[in-house]
């Protein structure tokens, strides 16, 4: 499988919420399912690879 993303082969996505204050409303679109593929909360600077 990883080489079929690697390939492009597979797409995802990925909800994003910035900032700690959000991740209460980022835990109820989890639990409501009103999120899209990956729910990611940024809560600091930079990103990861």
């Amino acid at each position: 499988m990883t080489k079929w993303l690697m390939a492009g082969e597979i797409k995802y996505k990925e909800h994003h919420v910035e900032g700690f204050d959000s991740t209460v409303d980022a835990f109820i679109l989890l639990l409501k399912g009103a999120h899209f593929g990956r729910l990611v909360v940024r809560v600091g600077p930079g990103h990861l690879a």
